[in-house]
């Protein structure tokens, strides 16, 4: 019993984490990763000391070009109210904002956030590098490959020193998702390993059980028990334990999924989706354990039986 309430509280956790990751996984995300890549790069400290000569070479970056947009066309984001930045906005040196419409309808919910004031002042983000690190977001219908060796060379012609990282939108969407997915396959290990080790504890405590009753079974049919009578009274001796077990794995299911919390993404920790379809494999697992032994027991021979008493 202990054996299977361990594995029932690994299997719940593992099915909680797994729900939670197929639900990152699907969630909307309210841009277009597809043909998107990103230009990553840090702007040295010797070469450009100051904000400014930081803020032209992203400038020259962006809009150096007439044909390079902003942003949120590079994903697909649509801009429901008011614009997006443009050059004037440099130009008057005023602290211009964009918000969602999640951060617009807390900040301000019984009115219009263009032209508001949200604060005082902003400062210039300083650790860990301030503003030299950045990525470029380039949206393009072309080969992948081809594509980074052009913004490579683009880079290249404002500074032929940078060094560059190139990488797909998927690739940088799919960095959020590797602790996830690490604790869920760590989990899920751990709950195929205790499964495993349960179900081989209770085919060794049946079939010792079996080998130890041999002779009464064998009475027992010879007084006119049948077949189908012994396998089910060693069936529902294993399935006892098994549910005795399934009690105290839910218990501490209950207890460690409090622990989970933080790392559940529109899941709640006691999920009876995942708390059900853990019970249900434990008891599968569990039938398939003992079935051996009950065929076994069904096969003991009256008459020797009754010999050997």
């Amino acid at each position: 019993m202990g054996q299977i309430a361990a594995s029932l509280t690994l299997l719940t956790s593992a099915g909680l984490l797994l729900t939670s990751l197929w639900r990152l996984q699907n969630a909307p995300l309210g841009i277009r990763t597809k043909r998107a890549l990103t230009a990553s790069f840090t702007l040295s400290k010797q070469r450009y000391p100051q904000d400014t000569q930081q803020l032209a070479f992203f400038w020259e970056l962006c809009f150096g070009d007439t044909s390079r947009r902003g942003y949120f066309l590079a994903l697909g984001i649509p801009i429901v109210r008011g614009r997006g930045f443009g050059e004037a906005d440099r130009e008057s040196g005023e602290q211009t904002v964009i918000l969602n419409q999640s951060l617009a309808g807390r900040l301000f919910p019984d009115g219009d956030p263009i032209g508001k004031r949200i604060g005082t002042h902003f400062r210039n983000q300083r650790p860990p590098y301030g503003w030299r690190h950045a990525t470029a977001i380039i949206r393009t219908s072309a080969d992948e490959r081809a594509t980074a060796d052009w913004v490579r060379a683009e880079i290249r012609t404002l500074d032929p020193n940078l060094p560059v990282t190139m990488e797909t939108m998927g690739q940088q969407v799919n960095k959020l998702l590797e602790r996830p997915k690490f604790n869920a396959a760590l989990l899920g290990l751990f709950a195929r390993t205790g499964m495993l080790l349960a179900a081989i504890g209770l085919y060794g405590l049946i079939s010792y059980l079996v080998t130890e009753r041999t002779q009464e079974m064998g009475v027992g049919m010879a007084l006119g028990a049948t077949r189908a009578q012994v396998m089910k009274l060693i069936l529902s001796q294993a399935m006892t334990w098994t549910a005795g077990g399934a009690a105290l794995g839910l218990l501490g299911s209950f207890w460690v999924g409090r622990f989970l919390r933080t790392l559940l993404f529109q899941v709640p920790d006691r999920d009876p989706v995942a708390f059900g379809a853990a019970v249900l494999v434990l008891f599968v697992v569990a039938e398939l354990a003992v079935w051996s032994p009950c065929r076994t027991a069904t096969r003991v021979e009256p008459m020797s039986a009754l010999r050997h008493e």
